[in-house]
């Protein structure tokens, strides 16, 4: 099975740093994979999924999506972006757009998707996440687990073949978490590749193909769920990280 994903020896220099915010990361994954990423806060994690998504760009080394190689021609970032979709900690919905707008724009205005068929597809995609009440709803009068399935409905309707998710449960309180999770547990059901920040660690090791754990710009473990987060867990560090979460 081929690689949807290549990160081969990515290093990321920002000036006004001290050290490299990530130094000769590489990893891999399968389509139908699920990855997530942990490590404490400054470890790069955000860093990586920036220049996976090409709101940052390398200093050196090689990222390609499905093949195709970033950094190397606009025309190849713009093919490669439309692969790709973002879910944000903080949603950025779109306040002056309903609900369903926000689902439909992006297939009409990036993707050349008809109107009509922009709605079907939001259509489909509010009713699996159990929001189609909400479709004339702006985004203000919904609570945080509900903006956060409309984001991930946004990001569903533009067909990715690779999903990210930075963090995206960490603006949620508590008793919210559990709605989004739910969606992205029948996402990795369903065989969508998705690479996942992450700090809730049960979570990640039942949802999990891989897990990768990140400390100051190095991939410090990297293995299946259970060798990293599991009964089978040896490294030190990272039992002292999950400790640290309670």
């Amino acid at each position: 099975m081929s690689n949807i994903l290549e990160i081969r020896n990515v290093t990321k220099i920002y000036p006004d740093m001290p050290r490299p915010a990530l130094e000769n990361v590489s990893l891999s994954l399968e389509k139908g994979q699920v990855l997530s990423i942990i490590g404490p806060s400054g470890s790069g994690k955000s860093t990586l999924m920036r220049c996976c998504t090409q709101l940052e760009k390398c200093t050196s080394g090689e990222i390609e999506i499905c093949g195709i190689p970033l950094g190397k021609s606009k025309e190849d970032d713009r093919k490669a972006l439309l692969k790709t979709s973002l879910v944000f900690q903080n949603f950025n919905l779109f306040p002056h757009f309903t609900v369903k707008r926000n689902i439909t724009e992006a297939q009409v205005k990036v993707l050349k998707r008809s109107k009509e068929e922009a709605s079907r597809i939001a259509d489909e995609l509010l009713k699996r996440i159990g929001l189609y009440d909400k479709k004339d709803t702006y985004p203000c009068y919904l609570s945080g687990g509900q903006a956060q399935r409309v984001s991930i409905a946004r990001s569903l309707a533009v067909s990715p073949e690779i999903m990210f998710f930075d963090e995206p449960t960490s603006a949620l309180d508590p008793e919210l978490t559990g709605e989004v999770l739910k969606i992205i547990k029948d996402l990795a059901l369903a065989k969508m590749t998705m690479v996942i920040i992450t700090h809730e660690m049960r979570f990640a090791h039942d949802v999990s193909d891989k897990v990768v754990f990140l400390e100051n710009g190095h991939v410090l473990v990297e293995g299946k769920s259970d060798e990293v987060l599991g009964e089978a867990l040896t490294n030190e560090r990272v039992r002292k990280f999950i400790s640290s979460l309670g």
